[in-house]
């Protein structure tokens, strides 16, 4: 302990000598920030000799500070911008780590418990007033069908719409792509960009998401639809300067100010939080073709039906090898121990041969290649990393790349992909995006190329190594959920299948047990949305239903007699809701009845029981128990499904209805998360709501 306090202090004081050189820093602001990180040393963090601050810190410096309990606004926005400006010069003079987020939040309100929105205190409200009013204009306008149709159309897209759309998606729109669902509701399907990682032929074969038009822009394309064909906007780039006239009449020539008084309006005139859902500042699940077709038959071309099939198929694959990982992301400071060919490597001046005489280059490639064959064999998490490495190793040994060029391989895959992708097996397009933006704002021309060519190398590989495949047609393909109306054709085909399977010709006890045990399982978690392993590792104890009320306690009993854990800390939770459906509650209800019966007679510790032809064990259910009924949900629901779409399913609806029912958004909002057993909220709506499915469920929409 007392080793690592030395060592900070040695970085601090490093820290002040470096200061001390900048004469163009804020006094006022190092003698703050040399007090705060004074007082709290253990909280700091040290990298290569250097601090590294990140968001914790700058919520540590408001918070010690008091910053966020500053009174007068003209006081926040002062030392907002001047503790911003500084922040940034830190960095900027390489005083602290280069890995340091250099952007501490230009407004305090950002990273304060106060519930409004930054906007509430930098906007002018009369700048609502204009923004309502000129909305009001532009409905007008597009109702009476004017010469400026178009015109007002691409301005109210992108500045009067939720979602906002951008010049660069408004150009590729094609009204081909435009789809009426009724004089309320439409989409678009976007094309996204996926270049980055394939070679991209064609439309079909792109990514792509759909987008929902509000009632507005659904009437006025709706006329267009029926008479026109072709890109939707012919000359974006002339738009885009008529817009620019407009907004200095409107707005003042202020794209600052009409996006304040957006989000000013729709968060007075709804809640913050569907208006970031709308608005794709907080990200939800995509809303899928197929399940648009599943709701709104008919709707769609044909053409993009069977597109959606093969990606389907291609996503299913994906699913069918897929488990859960408590780890997903690898940093090559775990790799540096036994990669004994980085040793020397840092000299430029020695020759590749020189090196290789001095360290046995092929040896150690070799060395290393047996370590890795390991790691693949021992930890399934990181095998598409341990994977691609020897295939580099592989081009290092054959002389297609040097040493530096592998370290810079290692490098740029293990920063651009494995730290910025939460599981590169289950993608999301949110990540690619997140990647292109980096690279948009951080790298010259030359170094971009560079990445995104070893990029695509890297996506590559993974499409086509048998040992880490990843079917790359179903990488971006949204997995979709369980509506409540498909829940009984599938416990329908449950008792089918088990019947054709089991040869069932009457129901003993035995078989009596076992479909119905099938049933309760789907039921349970519908209802309750807990994992697969939450559910086979829970004792009879941990459930109890009252009345119509499932409650359910989520510890580590089960999983310590299984010799297993649970997936995160968080996981440990109590699980209450209500099973509104009288079927559902019965099968449920009959089962728990049935089971506690089986208790009686002896002491099984398990809720769901493993069985054979003609008993009752007191072991729990196997994994292959719960594919069985993965196979009965994929033959009714034509989408991309699993048994864990059920989790998916409980966390839309249980959104759904908190939009309808409570008032207390923050607070819900937190309560989800807990159930859904998440440590934050962000990660039950960027992975498990489908908010636009909730929309499309609306007479109108909720904005």
């Amino acid at each position: 302990m007392q080793t690592n306090l030395q060592k900070i202090d040695k970085v601090i004081n490093f820290f002040k000598e470096a200061l001390s050189k900048h004469k163009s820093l804020d006094k006022d602001f190092i003698e703050v920030f040399l007090e705060t990180i004074d007082e709290n040393k253990d909280k700091l963090k040290i990298v290569a000799n250097k601090l590294k601050l990140d968001t914790d810190f700058y919520d540590l410096f408001i918070s010690h500070n008091k910053l966020d309990e500053e009174s007068i606004i003209h006081e926040i926005v002062k030392k907002d911008n001047k503790y911003y400006k500084n922040f940034l010069k830190l960095k900027k003079y390489k005083i602290i780590h280069n890995q340091s987020s250099g952007f501490y939040p230009k407004n305090i309100m950002l990273v304060s418990t106060n519930p409004n929105p930054r906007s509430f205190l930098l906007s002018d409200f009369s700048l609502i007033d204009k923004f309502d009013e000129r909305k009001k204009s532009l409905v007008g306008d597009l109702i009476d069908n004017n010469e400026n149709m178009l015109l007002n159309i691409y301005y109210y897209l992108r500045y009067f719409h939720l979602p906002s759309f951008s010049s660069i998606e408004l150009k590729n729109i094609k009204i081909e792509d435009i789809f009426i669902i009724d004089e309320n509701k439409s989409f678009v399907i976007l094309y996204k960009d996926t270049s980055i990682i394939r070679d991209v032929v064609k439309d079909s074969d792109m990514y792509y998401e759909t987008v929902l038009f509000d009632s507005t822009i659904t009437k006025a394309l709706t006329n267009i639809k029926k008479y026109t064909s072709g890109i939707l906007f012919q000359n974006v780039e002339n738009f885009e300067e008529l817009i620019k006239k407009q907004l200095r009449i409107d707005f003042d020539g202020s794209v600052y100010n009409i996006k304040l008084a957006k989000e000013n309006y729709y968060i007075f005139n709804n809640s913050s939080l569907e208006y970031n859902l709308i608005n794709k500042n907080i990200l939800s699940v995509n809303l899928s073709l197929a399940e648009i077709n599943t709701m709104y038959p008919n709707i769609l071309d044909e053409r993009l039906l069977i597109i959606e099939k093969e990606r389907i198929k291609e996503a299913s694959k994906k699913v069918s090898t897929l488990k859960e990982n408590k780890h997903s992301r690898f940093d090559i400071s775990d790799l540096i121990e036994f990669m004994k060919i980085m040793r020397n490597s840092a000299n430029k001046n020695i020759s590749l041969e020189d090196k290789a005489d001095s360290f046995n280059l092929n040896k150690s490639i070799d060395d290393a290649n047996i370590e890795l064959e390991f790691l693949i064999k021992s930890d399934e998490s990181n095998k598409i990393y341990y994977a691609y490495l020897m295939k580099l190793l592989e081009e290092l040994k054959n002389k297609n790349i040097v040493i530096s060029s592998f370290r810079s391989y290692v490098w740029i895959i293990n920063k651009h992909i494995f730290r910025t992708i939460e599981n590169i097996r289950d993608i999301k397009f949110n990540e690619i995006q997140k990647i292109i933006y980096n690279l948009e704002d951080s790298y010259k021309l030359k170094s971009k190329i560079k990445i995104i060519d070893r990029i695509k190398h890297f996506f590559n590989f993974c499409g086509k190594n048998d040992i880490v495949k990843i079917p790359i047609g179903g990488m971006f393909y949204p997995k979709s959920f369980i509506f409540k109306e498909e829940i009984d054709p599938i416990l329908n085909r449950i008792e089918q299948n088990f019947i054709e399977k089991n040869q069932v010709d009457r129901f003993g006890r035995v078989n009596k047990y076992k479909l119905l045990q099938k049933k309760a399982l789907l039921l349970i978690a519908f209802y309750s949305g807990l994992r697969k392993d939450e559910l086979r590792t829970r004792l009879f104890k941990d459930v109890n239903l009252f009345v119509n009320k499932l409650v359910i306690d989520v510890n580590t009993i089960g999983p310590n007699i299984l010799k297993t854990t649970l997936k995160t800390k968080n996981a440990r939770r109590r699980v209450e809701t209500f099973i509104d459906d009288s079927k559902h509650l019965k099968i449920i209800d009959d089962f728990l009845k049935l089971r506690m019966e089986i208790e009686k007679n002896r002491t099984i510790k398990f809720l769901f029981l493993a069985t054979n032809k003609t008993t009752i064990l007191i072991k729990p259910i196997h994994e292959t128990y719960i594919n069985d009924i993965s196979i009965s949900i994929k033959e009714v629901v034509d989408r991309y499904v699993s048994f864990h779409s059920l989790r998916h399913s409980f966390a839309t609806y249980q959104f759904k209805k908190m939009l309808e029912e409570i008032d207390e958004y923050p607070y819900a909002m937190l309560q989800l998360a807990m159930m859904m057993g998440h440590s934050h909220y962000n990660t039950t709506l960027d992975s498990y709501i489908h908010y636009d499915f909730i929309r499309l469920l609306q007479n109108k929409y909720l904005i």
